[in-house]
């Protein structure tokens, strides 16, 4: 079985001078990304988990098939049922890492559709806008 990869580097690069609009939609793009890869690790993670407890599964049988001391033989047992209640919550962790993804693209992509067309004009303008409630009258 192969090792589990690095995570590769995916964070956003520093957004410096640009709007709060596009500093959050690079935000949200890197999150999702980050949730994609950390599933992808998650998943390799589980297969390596799952391997182990069948590998421990059957050092434990074949030491009780030979007469083995009842201890080690029970602890081999015991750390296959470990194993395989971790490779479950393992998949548990891959499940909610996969929708979390998919609920942080979906945000990027209505903060986009939401958000878009007023910074498009208000990233065309020379002058600055106001902030909100710079108007409102205050008694």
């Amino acid at each position: 079985m192969g090792e589990i990869e690095p995570a590769k580097k995916n964070t956003p690069e520093p957004a410096g001078g640009t709007s709060k609009y596009d500093r959050l939609q690079q935000r949200l793009k890197g999150f999702a990304a980050d949730m994609e890869q950390s599933k992808i690790l998650l998943e390799q993670l589980a297969k390596r988990i799952d391997a182990n407890a069948t590998h421990a599964k059957g050092v434990a049988s074949r030491a009780a098939a030979t007469e083995f001391d009842e201890k080690p033989v029970g602890l081999a047992s015991a750390v296959s049922v470990a194993l395989g209640g971790t490779g479950v919550d393992a998949k548990k962790l891959t499940q909610m890492a996969a929708k979390l993804a998919g609920k942080a693209d979906a945000t990027q992509r209505t903060h986009q559709r939401l958000y878009e067309p007023l910074h498009k004009v208000r990233s065309q303008r020379r002058e600055r806008t106001p902030k909100p409630g710079a108007f409102n009258r205050h008694s």
